[in-house]
């Protein structure tokens, strides 16, 4: 190898290629991630670098107004030819004929949107839920109750608490009906204290679980001083006339015989598993009954529903249809999309306490209670209330029945598609929920919670995504490794790793040494 004077490689063509620059970046003297140790267990934030904006879904209008299409009546008053069509019908129960009051192909629809969610684990369907719903965060807002959000989105609708339009005495009265906890009751109280209205109110919920929780009210709802719960013979069970007529006569005492201006009635105190129409079908037709005992003229009805598919169903929404001034169904906003929940609202009772309906809605439970202590001897049930071609014969009610199930079952079977494509596909992104969530609270005028410290805004906002797919499931809320609302320990001492990945001891900044862990802060 040839060489000039002493360097050796001078030559070297390997040498020569070298590049006098490294083509390695230096370190970073800022260290990407940053912990304290206030941090309380949570996952590091990168504070020398923002992260990247989050994608939203923009395919979709999130609307945070409805509209109402009402069913109005044309008959007058005098007009009392259809009480004579007034019966009890007595069937073995059938497949339901989907096709009579909506139509069949888009009920087949929904039945096959629901068996393709039926191989989904819980932890599975509740993150998919999650982040389906462009609503979710709506949640319980500053209440007890998520049932109170869903009453001040009816409020918003229908001005239940506009005291100069819908009272006369100058105090809103009313009654709440088998919606234990209590959620509508909180919200009213919240809502006419905080417009200085005066209010009472009174109601009757089934003991036990159910029961009105009195104490984990808003306080600013006064609800122990404005409130009187009625529980009949002890049971509170709506079901039994004796309790309905006990709650009947409390109310006419209280209010020197002049009646409430709104009834409310939910149906959260029964547990519901498969048809949901079917198990509340004798829940509802009490509700009517009571609400008709114990509202005076021109007052309000709301009350919760399920499924119109069934004669029996359909027959209660025609009683109402002709005793108010007008009726809609409607699904509110707060109402998670997937299910069948709607509501029934009812505006300006015609006649109060109408005496011949009042005594058949009577008639027809006593057959029911009776029915049910026979259950198992025969598979008889009550399934309609009036002659069928007396109802079918209003074709103009037909025609609305038909036309509010067929677009709310399509709503329906879009979301829950809406619902396995993010079970199928964690990554997809989502609505912007905080957004959806203010301008509904804004709507709904309802108080908008403080925005969370930036850095705890973009984790919540932005990467919740990734901490539920990670995350143990509970149906509850709970979230294990959350320390931010529960409890001091993140960790499952039986479990080894916490839920970012890390040992207890690594949360400490401690190392091992013989076996032993030593704090080193």
């Amino acid at each position: 190898m040839a060489t000039t004077g002493n360097d050796l490689y001078t030559d070297d063509p390997e040498y020569i290629a070298t590049p006098l620059v490294s083509p390695v970046p230096p370190p970073q003297l800022t260290p990407p991630r940053l912990r304290n140790r206030h941090d309380n267990g949570r996952a590091p934030v990168d504070r020398a670098f923002p992260p990247s904006p989050a994608v939203y879904r923009t395919d979709k209008t999130v609307a945070h107004e409805q509209s109402v299409q009402w069913m109005v009546c044309d008959a007058s008053l005098e007009d009392d030819e259809w009480l004579q069509h007034l019966r009890i019908l007595v069937e073995e129960v059938g497949e339901t004929d989907y096709s009579r009051f909506c139509e069949k192909t888009i009920v087949e629809n929904l039945v096959a949107a629901k068996e393709k969610l039926k191989d989904l684990a819980p932890q599975d369907m509740y993150r998919a839920k999650s982040r389906a719903n462009p609503y979710q965060c709506l949640g319980k807002s500053i209440f007890a109750y998520p049932t109170a959000v869903k009453m001040a989105n009816m409020d918003a609708l229908f001005q239940f608490t506009d005291i100069n339009a819908r009272t006369g005495t100058g105090e809103l009265r009313f009654a709440d009906l088998c919606s234990g906890p209590g959620g509508f009751t909180e919200y009213l109280l919240w809502r006419a204290n905080a417009r200085g209205i005066p209010i009472r109110g009174w109601g009757m919920t089934s003991r036990g679980r159910q029961d009105s929780a009195l104490d984990r009210m808003h306080p600013d709802s006064c609800v122990k001083q404005l409130f009187e719960p009625f529980y009949g013979d002890g049971t509170g069970d709506l079901r039994k006339n004796e309790n309905i007529r006990g709650f009947h006569e409390l109310v006419e005492y209280a209010t020197n015989n002049e009646g409430l201006d709104l009834v409310m009635a939910d149906s959260g105190e029964i547990d519901i598993a498969g048809n949901q129409e079917y198990h509340i079908r004798q829940l509802v037709l009490c509700q009517v009954l009571a609400a008709l005992l114990v509202l005076r003229k021109h007052g309000d009805f709301v009350m919760q529903i399920f499924d119109v598919f069934t004669p029996f169903t359909v027959d209660i929404l025609y009683i109402l249809y002709r005793c108010f001034e007008k009726v809609t169904i409607v699904k509110p906003l707060a109402s998670p999309p997937d299910t069948a929940e709607r509501y029934i609202v009812c505006r300006n009772l015609r006649v109060p306490h109408p005496p011949r309906i009042i005594e058949h809605l009577f008639a027809v439970n006593d057959r029911m209670n009776d029915l049910r202590a026979h259950q198992a001897k025969d598979a008889l049930e009550v399934t309609g209330l009036m002659d069928r071609d007396a109802v079918n014969g209003d074709e103009k009610f037909i025609d609305r029945v038909r036309s509010v199930n067929m677009r709310l079952c399509i709503r329906q079977t879009e979301a829950l598609q809406e619902l396995r494509k993010y079970a199928d596909d964690p990554s997809l992104s989502s609505f912007d929920q905080i957004e959806v969530r203010n301008r509904c609270l804004r709507e709904w005028k309802l108080p908008i919670p403080d925005p969370p410290p930036p850095e705890r805004q973009w984790q919540e906002r932005h990467s919740h995504q990734d901490r539920r797919s990670t995350e143990r499931f509970s149906p509850y809320g709970r979230r294990d490794g959350d320390r931010r609302n529960f409890g001091r320990s993140s960790y499952n001492g039986r479990s080894g790793r916490g839920m970012d990945g890390r040992y207890p001891h690594e949360d400490r900044a401690t190392y091992r040494d013989g076996g032993h862990h030593r704090d080193h802060r």
